[in-house]
């Protein structure tokens, strides 16, 4: 990379000997590209699949264009997270955030403002890219932010185009103020809405994410560190019957569970983390506990919970 020719994986340290002086803050590539480009048509919906794949980095996502010289007005409208529709979507959405292993569905729309005579104004996608690895100590340090440009996208202004043509570029006008109609998916029975469900004495736990060494996870008090065996199962669950796990610790660690996704029950709602929302790996910006369920309705075997940081 030009704009950093030392950028190189030391096999040992990993990044830790750049990151450690401030010399390379955490960046984002977009499917292997640095600061790509893509041309959106304006006033239209253009659907992101987003696959977050980091080791040790958090992130948060988000549009900007209208405060930028020749900017183009954006809106984001979320649709899914980890692979889940929401239970009503769209919802706007200021930010994405995302941890390790995170995926999101957003809706993006750019519009050139109508006083804008060019035929095409700009828009980027912008991030925040927190390193938090596990330090010398064992806790979950902040060791860098680091605010850069993701992707810029050029936005096609078709009413000044049209215009040009004689329309008076009313009909695009009409269509680029048109809100996203909201709509619902019919779910498979692990997918159902768990808010009003009643659950038994025996099916609520505790989960405890622990931020410091040796960085174990219990259940119920019970647990031990996975090192070179496999410790033994922490629970055993009955199938059929809804769980309900109060975590703490998401605030540190995405809590990453195999097989069956999790609802979330409360949180500090902020647009995009909200109650209902279902997630299989969730890293929460509040230190309060998060209650969740999970209705484990098919599958039998070993269901693996662990921290999606990888050196956790």
């Amino acid at each position: 990379n030009k704009k950093y020719p030392g950028w190189v994986w030391d096999p040992v340290s990993g990044p830790l000997t750049e990151y450690g002086i401030f010399k390379i803050p955490p960046q984002i590539v977009v499917n292997g590209q640095f600061h790509p480009k893509k041309t959106l048509s304006s006033g239209k919906w253009h659907r992101m699949r987003i696959v977050y794949a980091a080791i040790e980095q958090r992130a948060e996502l988000w549009m900007q264009g209208g405060d930028m010289h020749g900017g183009a007005n954006c809106e984001m409208q979320l649709l899914a997270k980890d692979s889940v529709y929401l239970h009503v979507a769209p919802r706007a959405v200021q930010k994405i955030r995302l941890a390790s292993g995170s995926r999101a569905d957003v809706a993006i729309r750019c519009s050139c403002g109508t006083g804008w005579s060019k035929s095409t104004c700009k828009a980027e996608l912008w991030s925040m890219a927190r390193y938090q690895p596990q330090s010398t100590i064992g806790s979950t340090d902040t060791f860098a932010d680091a605010s850069d440009k993701v992707m810029s996208f050029v936005v096609e202004n078709a009413m000044a185009k049209n215009k040009r043509h004689g329309d008076s570029g009313f009909n695009i006008a009409k269509l680029a103020a048109r809100p996203l109609p909201p709509f619902e998916v019919r779910r498979p029975c692990y997918l159902a809405d768990l808010r009003g469900a009643d659950i038994r004495a025996e099916n609520q736990h505790r989960l405890h994410l622990h931020a410091a060494y040796p960085m174990m996870i219990d259940f119920d008090g019970r647990g031990e560190i996975w090192a070179h065996h496999v410790p033994p199962p922490l629970a055993q669950i009955p199938l059929g019957a809804i769980q309900e796990w109060e975590v703490e610790g998401m605030d540190m660690h995405p809590l990453h569970l195999h097989v069956n996704p999790y609802q979330i029950q409360n949180i500090g709602d902020d647009g995009y983390y909200m109650e209902g929302d279902w997630h299989d790996t969730c890293l929460t910006i509040t230190t309060d506990p998060v209650r969740i369920r999970l209705n484990p309705d098919r599958f039998t075997g070993k269901m693996i919970t662990h921290c999606h940081i990888l050196e956790h």
